[in-house]
């Protein structure tokens, strides 16, 4: 079975084994960046990507399952991040009149102020990731990336 595995692996050139690995210590870069920004607000990276999607709904509320599809990470338990952003008072909760399961979600004024002193500390967090990166490649490089999270999304 070892040898199976290690012939199938043989398969994949090696030019996509860096691309991947390049990718994640890339991702990686960029993750320590933003933590590093919000260290001091003591919200981690998924929190912060829920502030942003409900302050991007402009006082509108964006249903749980909606939050879990926009989120950066896919990541399970998005009420949980919910909940915690809820605890410290940055996010309202209202659940549907139609179906008491769900619930559309609100920042509140509070969470509205720690969104617009995040933001551009996180910009800054994107800046110092990237600052090697010159325009041209940047913009490659997002065409590239977003053929790899498009056709992802196609499979899910």
């Amino acid at each position: 079975m070892t040898r199976r595995n290690h012939s199938a692996s043989e398969d994949v050139p090696v030019i996509v084994r860096e691309a991947v690995i390049e990718l994640m210590r890339a991702a990686d870069v960029a993750r320590r960046e933003m933590m590093r920004a919000l260290g001091p607000f003591e919200v981690t990276l998924q929190q912060a990507n829920v502030l942003i999607i409900l302050r991007r709904a402009n006082g509108a509320g964006v249903p749980t399952l909606e939050i879990a599809r926009r989120l950066i990470e896919q990541a399970p338990g998005v009420t949980r991040f919910v909940n915690a952003l809820a605890a410290k008072g940055y996010v309202r909760r209202q659940q549907q009149a139609d179906d008491r399961r769900h619930q559309l979600c609100f920042l509140t004024p509070k969470g509205r102020r720690l969104t617009d002193r995040l933001m551009p500390l996180i910009r800054s967090s994107h800046a110092r990731a990237m600052r090697q990166v010159g325009q041209p490649d940047l913009t490659q490089l997002v065409r590239i990336l977003k053929s790899v999270s498009v056709d992802d999304a196609r499979r899910s």
